[in-house]
């Protein structure tokens, strides 16, 4: 427990231990403000009410017995919550058996996840359709790879994964979508209430199908600098290191911020970040990008070299510059709008938020297009497929036209 005090109240935070005070550095600063805008209110004459009481987010007043509101933080709209339980002739703010105290910021809620303005409402539906579009063609494209064993290789294993990853990601994400508003959030009253759970298990999906739907753009971008530069690996044990990258470091990555985030920060739906620990995941999924980049420079220098110094191939390294250039954002190189974004609410910062979640939303339609629906080994397998279909339905016609034809004749 952490007590500071002043000539006019005390304030206790049994909440936050010295960590806490060691790793936020605003604690301190919010801490004061926090105090001195509760030294200039005038105490109530009611003796039975709960202390003042900063949780490291939020400063709560005096506090009547019951549940408690308090106005979310800047950037957030929505309440707070906080019970304050009457003991006879005194009360207490409730603490679980840690002895630590809980604030209820369930329907606490990014600004810029739950805006009402046009332009947020019209991201909101543009994203959602975009991920329809990418679902169902990453559902099609996959269906299609595991329907024909000719076009089992592990190139195509690869986009199988990738299509996975994909539609886990479009799933999971769409949700978070759809549930994110107030009203949804408001079920979320109890400590231990099983929505709690779904809640966080939405936000673990999130942040694995994420990072796993990058790491297969790097297993891709791995594969096309192993087929177009170098050999990196043997071709048996390929496969077994791409499953490993595209679905063992995700869950790796995300299982410790998980771990931590139960830690260090484990309140709300986990997606107040009071510790900056979304990084533990963001820092590899940059790497990732940082080398798919590296992989799109070094084979369009290759290529470009190559068709300067031999005329006779250039129709064949045009159409790989080609499908390189249509390649560079399915490698993820995109992303990096992510990290530029200017965080003001300008013109420019929402064309490129639209640029962004549309090449975010329909990447595995772009995908799907390119490695399926336009592939020419693919297209020819199902036009096989159905012409034998075809030539066999008109043979078994045939045969009963044959057999009712003889039939006649012998009735004669």
């Amino acid at each position: 427990m952490w007590n500071k005090s002043s000539d006019c109240l005390t304030i206790v935070t049994h909440q936050f231990e010295d960590w806490h005070l060691q790793y936020v550095p605003t604690f301190h600063e919010d801490f004061e403000r926090c105090q001195k805008s509760l030294c200039n209110e005038a105490q109530p004459a009611e003796t039975n009410l709960c202390p003042p009481f900063f949780d490291g987010k939020l400063c709560w007043s005096y506090g009547s017995p019951g549940i408690n509101r308090h106005a979310c933080a800047e950037g957030y709209s929505g309440y707070a919550f906080k019970e304050c339980i009457a003991f006879g002739d005194h009360s207490e703010w409730y603490t679980n058996e840690n002895n630590m105290s809980f604030t209820n910021f369930a329907n606490c809620i990014p600004v810029h996840e739950h805006n009402t303005e046009p332009f947020y409402i019209f991201k909101m539906y543009f994203t959602l359709i975009c991920f329809f579009i990418s679902l169902i063609s990453s559902i099609a494209a996959f269906g299609i790879f595991a329907r024909f064993r000719s076009l089992h290789c592990t190139r195509n294993y690869i986009h199988m994964n990738f299509f996975i990853s994909t539609i886990l990601f479009t799933i999971s994400w769409s949700l978070n979508l759809l549930l994110n508003t107030p009203a949804f959030f408001m079920v979320f009253k109890e400590e231990n209430s099983s929505h709690w759970f779904f809640c966080r298990c939405l936000h673990f999906s999130m942040e694995y199908s994420l990072s796993s739907n990058v790491f297969w753009m790097l297993c891709e971008g791995l594969n096309l600098y192993k087929v177009l530069v170098t050999n990196v690996f043997k071709q048996e044990s390929s496969i077994l290191l791409y499953l490993g990258i595209g679905w063992v470091m995700p869950g790796i990555t995300v299982g410790a911020y998980c771990i931590f985030k139960k830690i260090f920060d484990n309140d709300y739906c986990w997606k107040i970040d009071s510790f900056s620990l979304i990084n533990i995941v963001n820092f590899p999924l940059f790497i990732c990008i940082v080398i798919n980049t590296y992989f799109m420079i070094h084979i369009l220098t290759i290529i470009y070299r190559k068709m300067n110094n031999s005329s006779s191939i250039n129709q064949q390294y045009t159409k790989t510059l080609k499908a390189t250039l249509i390649l560079f954002p399915l490698l993820g190189t995109y992303n990096f709008i992510d990290f530029i974004m200017p965080p003001e609410e300008g013109f420019v910062s929402k064309i490129l938020m639209i640029f962004y979640q549309g090449l975010l939303s329909l990447q595995g339609f772009f995908v799907a297009l390119l490695y399926c629906f336009l592939n020419s080994e693919v297209k020819a397998n199902i036009n096989r497929c159905y012409s034998d279909k075809f030539a066999s339905s008109s043979a078994k016609k045939n045969l009963e036209m044959t057999e009712v034809t003889n039939t006649k004749t012998e009735d004669v």
